[in-house]
């Protein structure tokens, strides 16, 4: 592999999942023409790598590179103690598929991915309509007020947000309030409005 200046140590070759023995031929593993190999630039075939939980706790766990994303939520449930499976996984804001292998999405030695629950839509009552959003129910209720923001051009601090009688509070997360799918959230316009003439008031002086 001199033409990309890696010597034969430096790197390991992966086809169908599996690594490639050196003492192996290519008949040994089926390929021929036509036949996909990925090369993974490491001496090893295992990987360190952070999985950041929804409630912000942080699970290190050492994997096999051509292991499919959905044994790495195995791995981690064991760790964790409960299951993940019908959540997501993201390295970014790239959404990693459960049946990719992790060679293939580019995680490399302490990567961080992180768990999401799957989006759910919830509702927004307000005096005008409704606002139906794609949330994630680990999502604090502060950044669902940010997504309010750009529809209703109401400051964050200024919203209120009020779900079967209960005001909520920024730094809790839509599960918390065990907010599902097609929930049916309340925008308290007018304790919003009024908050947002009080505080236009005291900065302009006015009494």
């Amino acid at each position: 592999m001199s033409n990309v200046g890696l010597g034969s140590k430096q790197f390991s070759l992966i086809h169908d999942g599996k690594f490639l023995e050196d003492d192996k031929t290519l008949a040994f593993y089926k390929i021929n023409g036509g036949s996909t190999l990925h090369m993974v630039s490491i001496p090893r075939d295992k990987l360190l790598i952070s999985v950041v939980m929804p409630t912000e706790e942080i699970v290190k766990i050492e994997v096999k590179v051509a292991l499919p994303v959905c044994d790495i939520k195995t791995i981690t449930e064991n760790r964790v103690g409960y299951s993940i499976n019908s959540m997501d996984l993201f390295l970014g804001k790239q959404k990693l598929e459960d049946s990719k292998i992790l060679y293939q999405c580019d995680i490399n030695e302490e990567s961080v991915l992180k768990v999401k629950s799957k989006t759910i839509q919830i509702l927004i009552k307000t005096i005008g309509g409704s606002i139906t959003l794609d949330v994630h129910r680990h999502e604090l209720v502060k950044d669902v007020k940010g997504m309010l923001l750009h529809k209703l051009n109401i400051p964050v601090h200024l919203q209120k947000l009020v779900f079967e009688g209960k005001n909520l509070a920024d730094s809790r997360d839509l599960a918390s309030y065990n907010i599902r799918m097609h929930s049916n959230i309340i925008f308290d316009f007018r304790s919003s409005v009024s908050t947002y003439i009080m505080s236009y008031q005291q900065h302009c002086g006015f009494k």
